[in-house]
């Protein structure tokens, strides 16, 4: 059986993005991002585990004095590490070896590489070269994929950006 949990899985992690742009307000760009999960608040999910994310884009962007929105759209990569989800008190209270806690109790993802698609709203804030960046980000992976968990992860990024 696949257990979802029952709160978001919350991440932390690293990227580097390099972009070119073709003119004022188009560019293509590339990034790598490195992150871990923590664990859930329910405390469903067994252990945490580690994404790495390649991701391949064009986007758009306007440019007014202090600010430069844009939006990205393109394809992902991602690699996660193995983890394991349950939904049964006893197996979160007891542990996995409890004679009470069943083997399918608890959802084993050896699952490892994911493919799909990615778009990204954001602004720059700042003036050449030095910005501050926030950008949110939505994913859908559409292969190969067995468990609707991970299928359509969201984020937010707070970034410094250096143009040259």
């Amino acid at each position: 059986a696949k257990y979802e949990t029952n709160t978001p899985i919350h991440t932390l992690g690293g990227m580097v993005k390099l972009s070119f742009m073709f003119n004022e307000h188009f560019f293509v760009q590339g990034g790598i991002a490195l992150s871990g999960a923590f664990q859930d608040v329910a405390h469903n999910l067994y252990n945490s585990f580690v994404t790495l994310r390649i991701q391949g884009n064009f986007g758009i962007s306007a440019d007014f004095k202090w600010i430069r929105p844009f939006v990205v759209a393109g394809i992902e990569y991602a690699y996660l590490s193995p983890y394991a989800i349950t939904s049964s008190i006893t197996c979160k209270t007891f542990g996995r070896d409890d004679i009470e806690c069943l083997d399918g109790d608890v959802s084993n993802n050896s699952e490892s590489s994911l493919f799909g698609f990615d778009v990204s709203l954001g602004v720059n804030v700042g003036k050449d070269p030095f910005y501050l960046v926030i950008e949110s980000y939505l994913a859908l992976y559409v292969a190969p994929i067995s468990s609707e968990l991970l299928r359509l992860p969201i984020g937010v990024t707070l970034a410094l950006q250096y143009r040259f």
